[in-house]
């Protein structure tokens, strides 16, 4: 499982953190208030002394992340802590996916190569089959087209714990809209055009991952690329 933290960006998780390496970060256990351990629903969770690595693209590079565990004091439990602009279980962050998945127009029989070239222009190197399998990703998670794990892009079980679940983006709109975000309502649109849309009413699509880890502790943009069959 996994908590994503509205006050740690990738670029700050070592100084508050730490990396296991001989700094132990300036960080408290008080910055897991508010976070609620997916195996027991308790929130008494608790910094551990563990570091498990991952790799993390972002649109300077890609480097190795260390990223600290959290510890359950009910159940015993260790979840990881990611900064808000992490996807779980993607090496991709946020504001990489979301600036080249952006540039695709939406319901657009454009050929995705084009995009590809654009992109690569830009310094940003990805495929045309990966960019396809993000784009299909971010259509099926705006339409609310698979319930997912909230630690990995997988289907979560029917019979898991509501702490163990995704937020739905449906969901995420609607905490959107409570907390006075202004969507373009006008027409119909399907899942790419609904989730680049609110990533347009936020401002940017790290602001959306904002939102999402401070409301919910959850990576909000996390998405399931659909299987080819």
């Amino acid at each position: 499982m996994i908590h994503a933290l509205s006050t740690v960006h990738s670029t700050t998780y070592r100084q508050l953190l730490g990396d296991g390496q001989g700094c132990e970060g300036s960080a408290t256990h008080e910055i897991l208030d508010g976070c609620v351990c997916a195996r027991c629903g308790t929130g008494d969770l608790t910094l551990a002394t563990s570091w498990v690595l991952r790799w993390f693209w972002d649109l300077t590079g890609q480097w190795r992340l260390p990223v600290r565990l959290a510890r359950c004091q009910a159940c015993k439990a260790r979840e990881r802590i990611l900064p808000f602009d992490a996807l779980p279980g993607k090496q991709a962050g946020v504001e990489f996916v979301f600036t080249c998945v952006s540039e695709v127009r939406p319901l657009s029989s454009e050929p995705l190569v084009g995009v590809v070239r654009n992109l690569i222009k830009k310094g940003l190197r990805v495929s045309r089959q990966l960019l396809s399998k993000w784009v299909a990703g971010v259509r099926a998670r705006g339409d609310d087209l698979f319930e997912l794990l909230r630690h990995r892009a997988v289907l979560a079980p029917t019979d898991c714990v509501p702490t163990r679940r995704l937020v739905s983006f449906a969901r995420t709109r609607i905490a959107a809209r409570e907390s006075g975000i202004v969507f373009d309502e006008v027409g119909s649109k399907d899942g790419f055009a609904l989730v680049l849309e609110t990533v347009r009413a936020f401002g940017d699509c790290a602001s959306l991952a904002l939102f999402g880890a401070r409301v919910f502790r959850q990576s909000v943009l996390l998405f399931r690329c659909p299987h080819p069959t």
